[in-house]
C-alpha cells in the first residue's frame, strides 16, 4: 500500500477515469529486492515525479513490481496516471523497477506482473488480446521504455495473462463467484 512505503500526499486534486487498457514500464533504475529497499526506491521515484523536473501531482505509476515481485500501490486505479504522455486516460501504468535494457526481469516479477494484469483486466474487463490493450510503453511514445529485454516478453506475457485469467474464471466458477467489479 501506498501508507506500507511511506508516500507522500497527492497535490492536487485528482482526474478520475475508467480503465480500458495496461501499459508495461521499467523505471530505468536499479531492481529492488527487499521492503526496504524497495520502499526506498519508491519514495524516491515519487519524489522525482512531484519535483521540479516532473511537476506533477503523485508518482506516476498506477503499480510498481520490486525484483522480488513485491507489487506497490502507485496511483489509485481510477485516477489518470502519468505515465504514457498522450495515452494516459483509461491506461494503467505498471512498471518494474530496474533497468531492463541491461538487465532482465526477475522470475518473481514476470509471475507479479502476469497475476497483476490478469486480475486487472477481469477487474475492469481489459480485453489484453487485443491489439493496444496491453502494451509496452514505447507503443505510445517513441521511447526504449519497457527496455528491450522486456518488450521481447509481451507477447508471450499477453499469452501468459490470457491463461491466467482462465484460471481465475475457472476457480472462481467452482466457488460460484462471477462479480469481478468487486474482486479485490
Amino acid at each position: 500500500t501506498r501508507m506500507g512505503w511511506g508516500a507522500r500526499s497527492r497535490r492536487g486534486g485528482a482526474t478520475q477515469m475508467t480503465p480500458y487498457r495496461l501499459t508495461v514500464h521499467h523505471t530505468m533504475g536499479h531492481q529492488t529486492h527487499g521492503e526496504a529497499e524497495t520502499a526506498a526506491a519508491l519514495r524516491g521515484i515519487q519524489a522525482f515525479h512531484q519535483g521540479p523536473e516532473r511537476g506533477w501531482a503523485d508518482i506516476g505509476y498506477h503499480f510498481l513490481i520490486d525484483g522480488d515481485g513485491r507489487v506497490a500501490e502507485g496511483r489509485p486505479a481510477n485516477v489518470l496516471g502519468a505515465h504514457a504522455a498522450e495515452a494516459n486516460n483509461g491506461n494503467l501504468g505498471i512498471s518494474l523497477m530496474g533497468n531492463f535494457n541491461v538487465q532482465h526481469p526477475s522470475d518473481a516479477q514476470m509471475d507479479s506482473l502476469e497475476r497483476l494484469a490478469a486480475y486487472l483486466a477481469l477487474r475492469y474487463d481489459i480485453p489484453v488480446a487485443k491489439a493496444g490493450h496491453l502494451e509496452g510503453h514505447n507503443h505510445h511514445s517513441e521511447t526504449s521504455c519497457p527496455g528491450t529485454n522486456l518488450k521481447s516478453r509481451l507477447a508471450e506475457i499477453r499469452a501468459r495473462v490470457l491463461q491466467e485469467e482462465a484460471k481465475i474464471r475457472e476457480a472462481d466458477a467452482a466457488d460460484g463467484k462471477r462479480d469481478y467489479a468487486s474482486f479485490r
